[in-house]
């Protein structure tokens, strides 16, 4: 007797892998039309980011990971206020893309107008 549905041959198909963080912050900043020069940025703040992590997901991070990381730009780093919020609005975008709950908040500001 033959088989009503035929076997369909899969080879060796490598399956699909999971695209990489920068790979997907780039398509997200390009899918709100943002220049050229303000993806960069994203980047450039993002892989800081992790690298500061010690290369963790930030789907593994949370709000006391921006916050430290914050406090590491304002303090160690020396960075103007502008930059810390920049870095700030960075990790927000964390929030907005799902990979981290909560959103520090304004207070982790405070500690770059001090300086």
């Amino acid at each position: 007797m033959t088989d009503v549905y035929p076997r369909i041959e899969t080879g060796n198909a490598a399956p699909a892998k999971a695209p990489r963080l920068l790979d997907v912050v780039r398509e997200k900043v390009r899918a709100m039309h943002y220049s050229r020069r303000t993806e960069e940025a994203y980047v450039h703040w993002i892989r800081d980011y992790v690298r500061f992590h010690g290369k963790r997901h930030p789907r593994e991070m949370g709000a006391a990971e921006v916050e430290a990381f914050l406090s590491h730009l304002a303090i160690a780093r020396n960075v103007s206020a502008s930059a810390h919020q920049q870095g700030f609005r960075h990790g927000c975008f964390f929030t907005s893309a799902s990979w981290i709950s909560t959103c520090p908040g304004p207070r982790s500001l405070s500690a770059s107008r001090r300086c």
